[in-house]
């Protein structure tokens, strides 16, 4: 039979490894975890060719996504602000929200008229976090091939 103070030790170190394994859980799922899908669609008697990006928050504290933007090929970047008015748009627990991306929105317009012709595109929250958007170069890519033969 172990001591009294060996046994009290012993509860004391399983009480905290499991005080520290809740603290970690809760913590991993308070983090913000923002799911991206994308598809894309050719031209059709409904509209031009397109692609749609479906956002969905995972985490339990809300999320605020402040920009749309991307890349091109030489590393120059950037974006568009959601709801700009508001401060980002925020998106609470399980919360979805869809963008549509044409041929247009993969080009920033600069008053300087050195314009970006996005290679890639990514989400940016206001923790400055960018979330790439999968498949977003392909589909770039066929964008622009569709733009070319309508144009």
């Amino acid at each position: 039979m172990l001591p009294t103070g060996d046994v009290l030790s012993i509860i004391a170190i399983v009480i905290s490894v499991a005080s520290f394994s809740v603290a970690f859980y809760s913590a991993f799922q308070d983090r913000p975890r923002l799911k991206i899908r994308s598809q894309y669609f050719d031209a059709s008697e409904w509209g031009p060719s397109h692609f749609t990006i479906t956002l969905v928050h995972k985490g339990r504290r809300p999320i605020i996504l402040n920009l749309l933007g991307g890349a091109d090929a030489a590393g120059n970047y950037g974006g568009t602000y959601f709801d700009h008015d508001k401060g980002g748009r925020r998106l609470g627990e399980h919360e979805r929200y869809e963008q549509t991306v044409d041929y247009e929105g993969t080009i920033q317009l600069n008053p300087e008229g050195d314009d970006l012709l996005f290679s890639k595109m990514w989400v940016e929250d206001s923790l400055g976090n960018r979330h790439p958007i999968p498949n977003s170069e392909s589909f770039i890519k066929r964008l622009r091939a569709a733009g070319k033969e309508v144009g």
